[in-house]
């Protein structure tokens, strides 16, 4: 693990050698469109959520882009979160809060199925999974948030945990403006889910302009990005 200048205007902890991914990380590359799509929505003075924080690269630049922004970062892997702790002395960030826990639709504590790779960690075992473990806290975007009017953007990437933690969020996507998410097609399989449901959720918070990124088929078992906003 090294720190690395990244070319977005943070510095970032990575180990480059583990996937194309990081490397892309250590370019400023990786998911460039979604990283331009905060860039153009995100309210300079605004909360980001970013559930599934992994090495902490999209709330790091939402504290760099914007100083007077409000992060909560939300991340269940032990090592995980020591890096982005690192990043965030290393950066002198004060915005961003640190919640060393998963989100999902009920408050509590559960096991963390561990990944191949530092992005695969997930609540629930899957073909990427390992035979290693890890106890997690659980809370919910209604708790954590519910004191707050206002969220400007929402970013999801959980391996699967994306439903229920919309599921556990209804009160909190009433009152949010732009919200991205990841689907994995072999874990909405493995939880019996098509596309229409994280629809359904979604419009009923009044959130009306949904756009998928990747396969555009409502049973699809592919990856893909569900883009929303009200």
């Amino acid at each position: 693990m090294r720190l690395y200048n990244i070319p977005l205007g943070f510095k970032m902890y990575l180990d480059i050698d583990e996937s194309r991914d990081m490397k892309r990380r250590r370019q400023g590359n990786y998911e460039k469109w979604m990283i331009n799509l905060i860039e153009e929505k995100m309210d300079p003075k605004g909360i980001f959520i970013d559930g599934g924080g992994n090495k902490g690269y999209h709330s790091l630049f939402v504290a760099s882009r914007f100083p007077q922004s409000k992060i909560f970062t939300f991340e269940p892997e032990l090592e995980n979160c020591q890096w982005i702790r690192e990043s965030i002395i290393k950066n002198g960030f004060e915005n961003i809060t640190l919640i060393e826990g998963a989100l999902s639709n009920k408050k509590g504590n559960g096991i963390l199925f561990l990944g191949e790779k530092s992005g695969l960690h997930s609540l629930h075992k899957w073909r990427r999974s390992t035979d290693k473990t890890q106890r997690t806290d659980i809370t919910t975007l209604d708790e954590i948030f519910k004191d707050m009017d206002e969220i400007s953007f929402i970013k999801l990437d959980v391996e699967g945990g994306e439903y229920n933690i919309l599921k556990g969020g209804k009160e909190t996507l009433l009152k949010t403006k732009n919200l991205v998410m990841e689907y994995e097609g072999s874990l909405m399989k493995l939880q019996g889910l098509i596309l229409d449901d994280f629809f359904n959720i979604l419009s009923e918070s009044g959130i009306f302009n949904l756009n998928i990124r990747g396969d555009k088929s409502k049973n699809t078992f592919k990856r893909g990005h569900i883009i929303a906003s009200r």
